[in-house]
Formats: structure tokens, sequence, C-alpha cells
């Protein structure tokens, strides 16, 4: 036998013995171990370069810890990539419960619900993107955002179908046959664009992304408790507790969401108040990833921001509204709306979309008040200070 045979059978003796030591008796994780690292050059511990082997083979003892992470309940002092697998892992899964119920189109709330579950995923792979710092794990963000994409698409089309079909009834005369050209355009457009959205998600079922994302956590988890995560770089933190990493994660969201403080009481600016919807949204995932590291769970804080993000985004629904119906009277009326009226005269039709444009001014008028005073609600009770104090005290106990 060669030299090199030598120290590579040498080499693999030492990481057995090593995860022997790990985990003691526990045969079936210590086999478990070995076929998800397959790697025989790394010694059967993973797809590692040669510093991250090194550096685990000259520790003194054992990531003990790392297995405790592993075997044992998740704490608020368990490390954070232990968390990060655990919030992405269950994510996922929510977000495929609703696939089957997409699929058959007859339900526009499963599109909502697997768009926000799609939305809570990539939340959680982003907020916990430093402990992943490999290409691998960008090219899973990237096949999740493409599914909230093709997703939002058709949903976007469902919201003002929805709306327009709850306010039929209560329409006038005036208005109805506008409501009615307006939903059949926006039909046709809906089933347009679920036509990619089904593509989008034949693609994931087809490229086994939940068995890939799931091997992917597994490898890495089983990595980071044997020693071998990245020590350096975007992944130097991954191991600290989970309820030292919440502040810091949780004072960056805030801060993004006061950057657009300037336009509260600019109701004109309607793309940077769309913005701060964006930045509400990321500062409540973010809230409700980092929960379990807070006694009281954020409770109050969190329903704020949830509010806060409700009323921005009712703002923002009726600017959609209010783009859509302005175009709509601006240009020559679609034939094929006009087909589904069966005969109704075209001036009725026009007539009734500057009706419907002058309601939809009054109500965006609305929701901008109601966001208004929300704001200054929290304002008066010195939210700001208040919430940025309580997210800097991360107090569950062990």
């Amino acid at each position: 036998m060669g030299n090199h045979a030598v120290r590579e059978q040498h080499r693999r003796l030492v990481a057995r013995n090593r995860l022997r030591t790990l985990f003691g008796r526990d045969t079936a994780r210590i086999r478990a171990c070995v076929l998800t690292y397959r790697n025989t050059d790394d010694c059967l511990l993973g797809r590692c370069d040669g510093a991250r082997y090194m550096s685990y083979m000259l520790q003194e003892r054992p990531t003990l810890a790392g297995v405790a992470a592993l075997r044992d309940p998740l704490t608020p002092d368990s490390p954070l990539w232990a968390w990060a697998t655990e919030a992405i892992g269950s994510r996922a899964e929510h977000m495929l419960d609703h696939l089957e119920g997409v699929e058959a189109g007859e339900d526009i709330e499963s599109v909502h619900d697997m768009r926000v579950g799609s939305r809570r995923l990539v939340a959680a792979m982003k907020v916990f993107a430093s402990c992943f710092p490999e290409r691998a794990y960008q090219l899973l963000l990237k096949e999740a955002r493409r599914v909230t994409r093709s997703l939002g698409g058709v949903r976007d089309f469902d919201v003002l179908i929805d709306h327009y079909g709850r306010l039929r009834p209560q329409a006038d005369a005036e208005e109805a046959p506008a409501i009615d050209y307006f939903v059949s355009l926006r039909r046709r457009d809906r089933d347009r664009a679920r036509k990619p959205m089904l593509a989008d998600l034949r693609k994931l079922d087809q490229s086994h992304f939940p068995a890939r994302l799931r091997k992917y956590l597994r490898r890495e988890a089983e990595a980071y408790a044997v020693g071998l995560g990245p020590e350096a770089g975007l992944g130097a933190g991954a191991g600290r507790p989970f309820r030292a990493a919440a502040p810091g994660f949780l004072e960056q969201r805030h801060a993004e969401l006061y950057e657009f403080e300037p336009y509260v009481a600019r109701p004109e600016a309607a793309e940077q108040l769309h913005e701060m919807r964006i930045a509400a949204k990321w500062l409540r995932y973010t809230m409700e990833l980092f929960a379990p590291a807070y006694a009281d769970g954020l409770r109050e804080p969190l329903g704020a921001v949830k509010k806060v993000q409700e009323l921005l985004g009712d703002l923002h629904d009726s600017d959609i509204r209010l783009w859509t119906l302005q175009e709509m009277v601006e240009e020559a009326l679609d034939p094929r709306g006009l087909k589904a009226l069966r005969g109704v005269a075209p001036r009725l039709v026009t007539g009734g979309l500057r009706r419907l444009l002058e309601r939809e001014t009054a109500v965006r008028a609305g929701c901008y008040q109601a966001f208004y005073k929300e704001w200054l609600k929290l304002e008066r009770k010195a939210f700001r200070q208040e919430s940025l104090a309580r997210i800097g005290r991360a107090d569950a106990p062990a």
C-alpha cells in the first residue's frame, strides 16, 4: 500500500473515531453522518475545503455543543445555525402544503396562502443567509424567489377581481357595466398569468426542490455539529446563541423601516410608501423568526408592525386600482372586454370607469388617513424608542 493510501486510510479512521467520540453508541447517527458526507477525500465529513478540514482536526476537543444542538430541542441558547435550519425547513414544508390547491385553481385563497408561505420561506432564507455562504444556498434561494414572483403575478389579479366582485352588488347602474368590463379583462389576465406560474411550480417539483433543500440543510447542520461549518467571513456568527444574534438582526430591520418616516406625511409619495410597506413586512417576518428569543414573543411590537403593514397594504392595493383605472380611462376600450357585456354601449362603460375612478380616489384618501392616524398613535406612544429598547433585550428563559 502506497504512502498516499496509508494517509487516506488513517484520515478515515481518525474521522470515524471522532464521530464515535461525538455520538457515542448512536450508530444510526454515525451512519447518517457518514452517508450525508460521501466525499472520501474529506474523510466522509462533508463538502469542505482543506482549511475547514484542518480547522476541525486541530480542535482540542469535540464540538459536543454542536451535537447537542442536533439532538436536543431548540432553546434560546441553541446556536443560530440550528434555528436557521429548523426555520427554513418548516417554512418550506408549510409553503408546499398549498401546492395542490394552487394547481387546481378552484380557490383563490390557495394562491394567497402559498404566496405568503413562499414569502416567509424567502424571508427566513435571506435572514439566515450568513449561516450558509455557499453558492448552492444562493441557487436554492433564487428558486424560492422565482416561485414567489410567479404566485404574486396571479395573486395580484385575484385581489382585483375579488375586490370588484364584492363591490358589484353595491354598485349603481352607471358603475355596473364598468365593473363587468374590468373584471372580464382581469380574468383574462389572470388566466394568462397562471401558465408561467404552473410552469414554475412544475419545474420546482421536477427539480426536487424540497428534497434538495432538506438535503442541503441536513448536510450543513451535520457539518456545523462536527466543527466543519464556515469559520470565517459570512458564516462567522452562525455559532452564536440564538438570543445573542436576535437584537442585531431586528435592529437592522427596525432602522430600515424608519428610513421611510419622512414620507409618512406625504400622501402623494406612493412609491416610497410602498417601499415602507415592504420594510414593515421584512421587520414583521424577522420578528416572527426571532420571537422565541423573547419572553413575551414580541407580542406588542409585532402586533403594531403587522397593523402598519396591513394599512400600507390597503393603501398600495388602492394605488394599484387607481393606476389601472386611470390607464383604462385614457386608453381605447378593449373589444374583448366589451364582448363579454353582450351589447352594452361603449359610452356607458367609459362613463362607468370614470365613476369608478372617482370612487377609488376617495377610497385611497381614506386608506391614507387610516395609516396616518395609526402612525401618529404610535408616535404618541413613543413606539420607535420603546420597540427598539424591547428588541434589544432577548430575555426568553433558557
